[in-house]
């Protein structure tokens, strides 16, 4: 088990021990990071820093919200500033990564929805590369939203939020939906969906093996 694994696997642990309101603030702090230019194992490292501070509190029967302050995202702030930012080459690994993903998502369900049996080639079309796209920016900017506007606001605010955030990315999905409508159907090329299926995934593992040694 890589040391990262180890100890995300340890915080998971810890943080069974704090209260419920530590608990969501700890997890808020956590996704805040996350989004953030920080390492994969500095957020982790933060993050068993920021449980043991919670326990603490807890122990003298403090508010963990009142030891940090009462703006969390400018105590997270002054952590990102002074801590392990990722190299270029990983923040270039996580596009990769982000792009893999998608890929392999989007080729799972076309060949599942389609039925395409094994050595049946499969037609590509500008709108499988448009949902890609899709499949990127998306997932960039909901996981954007989350951090920043749902988990980055003081608790009254949350709910208010989170309703206007998932509202807009059905507004989001209902226009792409329209827009793929619209897109040509012109046959680019055809492909072995289980073929590519296969290399992307060999390619993903080798990437995120990459990416933790990077860390």
């Amino acid at each position: 088990m890589s040391k990262l694994s180890e100890l995300r696997k340890e915080n998971n642990a810890l943080e069974k021990e704090l209260t419920k309101e530590n608990s969501s603030l700890v997890t808020r702090m956590y996704f805040y990071l996350t989004a953030s230019a920080l390492t994969d194992l500095e957020v982790e490292t933060i993050r068993k820093d920021l449980t043991g501070m919670a326990l603490e509190a807890q122990e003298r029967n403090d508010s963990f919200a009142e030891v940090i302050g009462e703006d969390y995202t400018q105590f997270c702030n002054e952590l990102i500033t002074n801590g392990k930012k990722k190299t270029p080459l990983t923040k270039v690994l996580d596009v990769v990564e982000l792009l893999l993903y998608t890929g392999i998502a989007l080729l799972a369900a076309t060949i599942l929805l389609n039925g395409t049996l094994p050595g049946t080639a499969m037609i590509v079309t500008p709108a499988f590369f448009a949902s890609i796209l899709f499949g990127i920016v998306c997932g960039t900017a909901v996981m954007w939203f989350l951090s920043r506007v749902v988990w980055g606001l003081p608790g009254e605010h949350v709910w208010r939020n989170r309703i206007l955030g998932y509202g807009g990315v059905m507004v989001v999905l209902a226009g792409f939906l329209l827009l793929y409508s619209f897109l040509p159907t012109t046959e680019l090329f055809a492909i072995n969906p289980y073929v590519v299926l296969v290399i992307m995934v060999v390619i993903l593992i080798g990437v995120i093996l990459i990416r933790r040694r990077q860390n």
